[in-house]
């Protein structure tokens, strides 16, 4: 037997899901412009205050080394503010050092040693002018040998000739005296003349050398400093977010909270104040980053799609990126803020996040918006997102998230939209929905759980039900879901359902209504009452019998009908062919009395896809099916007809060339005439 490919309620050609958009699926107002976020950013973080303690303290160490990068690539900002606007300033490293050392020199050549504003006003002219000469006149001035002048030894030496001496002997012994008194002082004038200057030099480079290790040493200790500075700012930090992150994650060298922690105490480029207390200034927009730092490491974002200028430079309401939607039209994908500046949305769908949800998302206290649809997001839904009590929309579909659904779910007040479909979650419903007074959209489709609804019961103002693909079950009685009069949609297809299908659901103004594949028993309505909202009903896949009855005229809107796969009687009704805008109708493997095919069918040209195969039909095939031209799917297979369908394939070519489904022509090729035409349709 060939299976036939049909429409479900939930595929996006037909008016499940996304075609029909609730409130919870518009995308947020983008944030502000980016002059106005980086002006509110200054104003709320103090820039020009802390600038201003980092100024005056600017020289008490070197400049910090700009070896540290944001995971973007842009190089951090240094610590100096400019004169001119109060903005960070970029500085190279040379610069830095350059200064310092001027400075650390100056102050090496003062008499006291200290560095003042005074003299720095002369500092620049003092430095050029003094130079070495200044070091000389330092050396000498301070003592050391006095030795005598040229002038002195040849004054002193004109003393012995004027004293003359009758006795020989004396002048000769005087005279060898001159000699070597005269001796002795060229010797003496020789060497001062030649050691002055060595014992200068010596005395210089020694000052020199001392400048140079002075230098050196000052570096040393300058990097010693900062390494200090940035031990003791990150123990600040890991001790201020131990009210907020589990000791043991912040503690664990690699995990997402000793990174984050390490990145905003060392590696944030904006370098916020540590905050020592919750109440301060400041200490909001410290956590709200701290925990989006976290999302990004706890989800790999180094492997994202987009890192929409996660840990960048900018704010960190700035950390989203524009994309063009399906219409030409711009929207925001990653953080979105308030005009607080406030995180109240984080939207991103389809960007290959990898990893567990961390339970820092619960610091965002003001977050409405979270949207991760389609990632590789596993684990179970963190139970302290109980929480963000200002939360509006929760989707986590197409993810692979486990566990049950935690009962902290039932405690947020103003949850509209919750969508899990596409998990692996398990277990009931939790009791705790009924709190979920707001919400007005429950999805909970292809997941594991079981057990009853009854919960819903008490969710009067829910308006869109997905509940299919689980295991769910209960009994379909007259008390069934009989106070969701504002139900728009309703999907509890392929779970474990029993009982008769209700005829109060027939009444409410749904515009889905789809029941297949459950185990449903009892008869098919036979009154049914007028409804131009419902617009999709299928119970395909029960075991409901009974006949189609005349009053399926009223359902005067509908487009999709199946019925296939149960134990439906009697002869199809002509009542079918006045529903004009019908263009999908299933109804194979039932056991209709119809012999052949009826003649109504010709007067249903809009149809699009029609099944009618195992419904024991016989005879030939009639040429009404000539005058279609919309089919893209007709399925008359495992039934007993024959004859000629190359009229069929020649009035609708979509069904020879169909890229949508393998099968657009389904019959028994055996039995029927003009085996080309069979071919060239694809049929066998």
């Amino acid at each position: 037997m060939l299976a036939t490919t049909k429409l479900s309620a939930r595929d996006p050609s037909t008016l499940k899901g996304r075609s029909v958009p609730d409130d919870g699926d518009l995308v947020p107002t983008a944030p502000r412009s980016a002059a106005e976020v980086r002006e509110n950013a200054e104003r709320l973080l103090h820039v020009s205050e802390r600038m201003e303690r980092s100024r005056s303290s600017s020289f008490s160490s070197p400049a910090r080394s700009s070896t540290s990068s944001s995971h973007s690539g842009v190089s951090p900002l240094t610590q100096q503010q400019s004169p001119t606007n109060g903005m960070y300033t970029a500085s190279t490293t040379s610069r830095m050092w350059t200064e310092a050392s001027k400075k650390n020199a100056f102050a090496f050549l003062n008499d006291d040693g200290v560095w003042n504003d005074e003299e720095s006003e002369v500092y620049n002219d003092e430095f050029e002018n003094k130079g070495s000469a200044h070091s000389l006149r330092s050396i000498s001035d301070g003592g050391g040998v006095s030795l005598p002048h040229a002038e002195e030894i040849r004054s002193a030496a004109k003393v012995f000739p004027e004293r003359r001496v009758n006795n020989f002997a004396e002048t000769r012994r005087k005279k060898k005296l001159y000699m070597r008194a005269m001796c002795l002082g060229i010797l003496l004038l020789v060497i001062g003349l030649v050691s002055g200057p060595l014992k200068k030099a010596t005395s210089g480079n020694s000052k020199a050398a001392s400048n140079h290790d002075e230098t050196l040493g000052n570096t040393a200790a300058g990097a010693v400093n900062e390494e200090e500075e940035d031990t003791e700012r990150f123990e600040a930090t890991i001790s201020f977010l131990g009210d907020f992150s589990d000791e043991r994650d912040l503690a664990d060298i690699g995990s997402p909270q000793n990174l984050a922690a390490d990145w905003m105490a060392n590696k944030d480029p904006l370098r916020y104040p540590v905050p020592t207390d919750s109440m301060e200034v400041g200490a909001y927009h410290f956590l709200q980053r701290y925990a989006l730092v976290v999302f990004y490491y706890a989800l790999d974002g180094d492997f994202w799609n987009s890192t929409l200028h996660f840990l960048s430079e900018e704010h960190t309401c700035s950390w989203n990126a524009e994309f063009p939607s399906v219409d030409d039209e711009k929207f925001t994908v990653g953080v979105d803020c308030n005009e607080e500046l406030h995180v109240e949305g984080v939207i991103i769908p389809g960007n290959n996040l990898h990893g567990s949800l961390p339970t820092e998302i619960s610091l965002l206290e003001d977050l409405s918006f979270l949207i991760l649809e389609d990632n590789e997001i596993f684990g179970r839904i963190p139970t302290e997102i109980k929480v963000l009590k200002k939360l509006d929309d929760l989707d986590l579909k197409y993810n692979s998230m486990s566990g049950t659904i935690p009962l902290e779910l039932g405690e947020l007040p103003m949850l509209r939209v919750l969508e899990l479909s596409y998990n692996y979650l398990e277990g009931p419903l939790p009791k705790t929905f009924e709190n979920l007074e707001s919400l007005r959209t429950l999805a909970l489709d292809s997941n594991l759980l079981t057990g009853p609804i009854f919960v819903i019961n008490e969710m009067p103002d829910l308006e869109y039900i997905y509940l299919e693909h689980n295991e769910f079950g209960g009994t379909m009685d007259r008390f069934f879901l009989n106070e969701m009069s504002k139900l728009i949609q309703l999907d509890l297809s392929d779970n474990n359902f029993k009982g008769n299908l209700p005829d109060h659901l027939l009444a409410f103004d749904l515009t889905v209504l789809d029941v297949a594949n459950n185990a449903l028993t009892g008869t098919f309505p036979e009154n049914f009452p007028e409804n131009n909202n419902l617009l999709f009903l299928s119970i395909e896949g029960n075991q409901i019998k009974g006949t189609i009855p005349d009053t399926i005229r009223n359902l005067g809107e509908l487009l999709h009908l199946d019925i296939s796969d149960n134990l439906m009687t009697g002869t199809l009704s002509p009542a079918l062919a006045s529903m004009d805008k019908l263009v999908h109708l299933f109804l194979d493997y039932n056991s209709f009395l119809d012999s052949q095919i009826p003649d109504f069918f010709g007067d249903m040209t809009n149809l699009q896809q029609l099944t009618l195969g195992g419904t024991d039909l016989t005879g030939t095939i009639p040429g009404l099916f000539d005058s279609f031209n919309r089919l893209n799917l007709l399925d008359l297979h495992d039934n007993s007809l024959s004859g000629d369908i190359e009229s069929i394939c020649n009035a609708n070519p979509q069904l020879v060339e169909n890229g949508d489904y393998p099968v657009a022509l389904m019959v028994d090729c055996s039995q029927f005439k003009n085996t080309a035409a069979i071919a060239s349709c694809s049929c066998c």
